[in-house]
């Protein structure tokens, strides 16, 4: 019954009884034919994401032992020529650091049994400090920031180190792929169940074939920029993180005005 479900189907006259067994089998068959999609879709997935991750992680490598190869035997000799190749070779290291943290973050997340360490939070201080952590960043490329977080507390459950991470994804975004000038909103909007945190820039902007799947893995918003440092997985984190909070995740973006992400979380 596993092969060739497209094909099986039961046809019978008006009987009621034959009717209903007809319906029963064939929604049945449904269900089967589905399953079989989502498991084709999900092996699809891994083979993707295992040749991506070999590659993001093979073009750093290669560089290292082509410089390193160089350094043992002595084709460098002059000291600057040193630093250089030792810098290139420390900087190409943190790259490989930071995909492994990203894959194993990513990992994680996707863990049946993971679960967040959920905490009752005001959500408006917490934004604050999120703030204040990448204000520095913000300030030296020349950014412009706009905040408009409300003084009233509102709470939340929520696993801060994880949100943090999440939120911290899409700030860290927006600073990398737009340029000096760009304008950052940061605010808060208490809506009837939920707070709505919103971040908003107007930079250069996703085009629409990006942003259909721009909360897969690998799948970078710009993808002219595949040696940045970015791993592809940041805004894919994001989402689960967000949906591990019984959150919401949404995206608006035109190419030239910029680019806005509603996350919503349930109030308590």
């Amino acid at each position: 019954m596993s092969e060739g479900y497209s094909n099986i189907s039961v046809k019978y006259n008006s009987y009621k009884e034959f009717n209903r067994i007809k319906e029963a089998f064939n929604s049945t068959v449904s269900k089967l034919e589905k399953s079989e999609k989502e498991k084709n879709m999900a092996q699809d997935s891994k083979k993707r994401m295992i040749r991506d991750i070999s590659h993001d992680l093979k073009t750093p490598i290669t560089s290292i032992l082509g410089y390193s190869k160089a350094m043992l035997d002595d084709v460098v000799t002059d000291e600057n020529d040193k630093k250089t190749y030792l810098s290139y070779i420390y900087n190409k290291t943190k790259r490989i650091n930071y995909l492994v943290d990203e894959l194993f973050i990513f990992s994680k997340l996707d863990s049946p049994g993971y679960t967040l360490n959920l905490e009752k939070q005001d959500i408006c201080e917490f934004l604050r400090e999120l703030v204040a952590l990448y204000y520095i960043d913000i300030e030296e490329n020349n950014f412009l920031l706009d905040i408009d977080i409300p003084e009233e507390s509102m709470y939340s459950m929520i696993d801060t180190k994880e949100l943090e991470r999440a939120l911290g994804n899409i700030i860290t975004n927006s600073i990398k792929y737009n340029k000096s000038g760009t304008k950052i909103f940061i605010g808060l909007i208490k809506e009837v169940d939920n707070v709505c945190i919103v971040i908003e820039d107007n930079g250069i902007g996703i085009s629409e074939d990006v942003i259909e799947k721009i909360f897969d893995e690998f799948v970078r918003a710009d993808e002219s920029r595949k040696t940045d440092g970015g791993s592809g997985l940041g805004l894919s984190i994001t989402k689960k993180i967000i949906k591990l909070h019984d959150g919401d995740i949404k995206i608006c973006s035109e190419v030239g005005i910029g680019t806005r992400f509603d996350i919503r979380l349930r109030i308590i």
